[in-house]
């Protein structure tokens, strides 16, 4: 076995090193900021049928090739209340699975799905938000769904 190398002797010195300090990011890295659930933090109250209302969180969209039969947006106090209703020829699971991913994109974490009389709830929050979504028994190839959001306008 070779011997250990010697270190030189220091000079002016103790014989010691000091080697400077490296900074380390300490803890889990920053979170990319979250966009707005409200666009317009004032929206009027408005209803629709066959259509999207004016007002409507970009947020709450229908499942592509849907439906819309109806959709509302109401200010109460410092909440909004918006809700869409529509069908689509997708299943269940298909619905559910797009809003998980939509949703989670904006930082809307879900409770996992409950199914009572054939009916399927999944609710997600974020902060004071949450929407909830309803999935209804599939009747002649059509699945009704809808969207119910509570949103605080921050005032």
């Amino acid at each position: 076995m070779a011997p250990l190398p010697v270190p030189a002797p220091a000079v002016g010195g103790s014989g010691l090193e000091v080697l400077p300090l490296v900074e380390q990011e300490v803890g889990l890295p920053a979170s990319a900021e979250l966009p707005d659930l409200l666009e317009n933090t004032a929206p009027a109250d408005a209803t629709a049928t066959g259509r999207l209302v004016a007002g409507l969180p970009a947020v709450i969209r229908p499942v592509p090739d849907s439906v819309v039969t109806s959709s509302a947006v109401k200010v109460t106090g410092s909440t909004v209340i918006v809700s869409l209703a529509a069908e689509t020829s997708v299943v269940v699971a298909e619905v559910l699975a797009h809003y998980v991913k939509a949703f989670g994109a904006v930082g809307l974490g879900g409770t996992p799905a409950a199914a009572s009389d054939g009916t399927t709830v999944q609710t997600f929050y974020r902060g004071g938000d949450s929407v909830t979504v309803t999935v209804g028994v599939a009747t002649a190839g059509a699945t009704p769904y809808t969207l119910r959001g509570f949103f605080s306008t921050g005032n």
